[in-house]
């Protein structure tokens, strides 16, 4: 299999710097950029233009919906507005929104033009209509595909259509096998994903690589930031980053805040917990329904808006601990990999047998707590003691961009 020489991604969110996906993207730009390929990236933004960038080239294709345009975070995460809208949109278009975008995309001229001489297509999802996008033109081009399917389509599925309707996931099945049987190389973002994928699809088992999202740049494991030594009076505060509801409907709030009351109660101090990402007013609804009852404590639970990357990682660090809370089995929070960096405890709530109680043993600074047990405030007390008093922190190698980047060039097909 030779080497690729044009490499075509498919990114329409690329452009929001809020997108986890665009952290992912740029990360294979900077792995891409030793390798001499000519590359090519089709976002959404203002119709029909090409910028030459330091990487290779910008395409835009405007979107109908306007889900994908000019930087408007709000509007970048493939969700209209209004739910009644949202639900409408996803019932009629599938397999979601953004397939209005990928077809109008894959028939756009200066795109097309840029496709002469692409021998390889990669598609990083969610949503899953960026997949179909890139597999039309991968048979147009008569390129490779490669699917960096990150997080599951039918496993564990967020689209409630997908978990509630045996059609539709019929439908969607079909256009998923099709698409998986057309990948050269599928990338998942954890051992469970690959698992259950594999179980689901066995003709994916020989072509799936499991690489998962990494370190921030500037973090490896040669340098572990250390727990700083805090004032022991000093009150604590522990930081919850990201948005807390996530179209996972099984994650809830109190998942979060009831083992931390359960803690609070056996005594363990906490003065503040600061919520720090784009909350909608339901959340902050429900945040403020909490209050009292942490204020019986001396605890304030406060909020403030999202901020850029390197502000958040700040934030953390100056944090007294950390909190995670993930509904998915085989999910790894990407923020996961951000907390670690910031060398301080992490209480991360999650079911027993999920991917993020897999590390656990690996990580002195997490304490891992299933939200459906009963027995979580001893756990809790750990967590808040090791918050006063420091604790030394773990960053396994294999999360590193220098381990990933193999993987990764591996699949694309670049000899080593």
């Amino acid at each position: 299999m030779a080497e690729p020489r044009k490499i075509l991604i498919v990114a329409p969110y690329w452009r929001d710097p809020q997108h986890l996906g665009s952290v992912r993207v740029e990360r294979f730009l900077r792995w891409l950029g030793a390798t001499g390929v000519q590359l090519v990236i089709v976002a959404g933004g203002e119709d029909g233009v090409r910028r030459d960038e330091p990487w290779g080239t910008l395409l835009t294709v405007a979107d109908p919906l306007r889900i994908y345009r000019e930087p408007a975070p709000a509007a970048a995460t493939g969700r209209p507005r209004s739910r009644l809208l949202r639900w409408l949109a996803y019932a009629v278009l599938s397999p979601d929104p953004g397939i209005l975008w990928a077809r109008r995309a894959c028939k756009h001229p200066l795109l097309l033009e840029h496709c002469r001489g692409v021998d390889l297509v990669l598609a990083s999802g969610f949503p899953d209509s960026v997949h179909v996008a890139a597999a039309h033109l991968a048979e147009r081009c008569n390129a490779r595909l490669v699917v960096d399917l990150r997080d599951g389509w039918l496993d564990e599925p967020m689209k409630p259509l997908l978990r509630h309707s045996p059609l539709r996931r019929w439908r969607e099945g079909r256009v998923e096998r099709r698409i998986l049987r057309q990948a050269a190389a599928i990338f998942v973002t954890s051992n469970p994903w690959r698992r259950l994928l594999v179980e689901r699809l066995p003709f994916t088992a020989e072509k799936t690589r499991v690489l998962t999202n990494a370190y921030p740049a500037g973090c490896t494991p040669d340098l572990a930031p250390a727990s700083p030594q805090r004032p022991q009076q000093r009150p604590l505060t522990l930081l919850y980053a990201g948005r807390i509801y996530t179209s996972r409907a099984e994650r809830r709030i109190e998942q979060l805040l009831a083992p931390l009351l359960a803690g609070l109660r056996t005594g363990a101090a906490v003065r503040r917990l600061l919520f720090v990402g784009n909350l909608g007013q339901p959340e902050l609804d429900e945040l403020a329904s909490w209050q009292p009852a942490f204020a019986e404590f001396g605890c304030e639970i406060a909020s403030r808006a999202a901020v850029p990357r390197a502000a958040a990682l700040e934030l953390m660090r100056q944090a007294d601990g950390l909190l995670l809370l993930s509904s998915s089995h085989a999910s790894i929070p990407a923020k996961l990999f951000d907390y670690l960096c910031a060398g301080r405890p992490i209480l991360a709530l999650c079911p027993a047998s999920s991917a993020v109680a897999e590390l656990a043993p690996q990580l002195r600074q997490m304490f891992c707590l299933d939200y459906s047990s009963a027995q979580a405030a001893p756990g809790i007390a750990a967590f808040i003691a090791a918050c006063r008093d420091g604790c030394p922190g773990d960053l396994p190698a294999r999360f590193d961009e220098a381990q990933l980047k193999p993987i990764f060039l591996a699949g694309l097909g670049f000899k080593s």
